[in-house]
């Protein structure tokens, strides 16, 4: 899969509003290993599931540019 077509990144707001990101892609870690994730990684996302986030932790996507997972700082909503 080519890192363009993986899903975009989440992130949450701080009072933990969940979005996409229009740019970043998803990471994930594989060990203590952080990149872009393989599509036979993904599954659809049971019902039941909860979304979660930590409060005052930047998220890390991957640019689908270069496919580097970078810290994103700060997103303007």
């Amino acid at each position: 899969m080519k890192i363009k077509e993986l899903p975009y990144m989440l992130y949450a707001d701080e009072c933990g509003k969940i979005y996409d990101h229009p740019y970043f892609r998803m990471a994930g870690f594989s060990g203590n290993t952080l990149g872009a994730i393989s599509k036979d990684d993904l599954i659809k996302m049971p019902s039941f599931s909860k979304l979660f986030y930590f409060p005052g932790c930047a998220p890390i996507g991957v640019d689908p540019e270069t496919g580097v997972p970078e810290v994103v700082q700060e997103i303007r909503v």
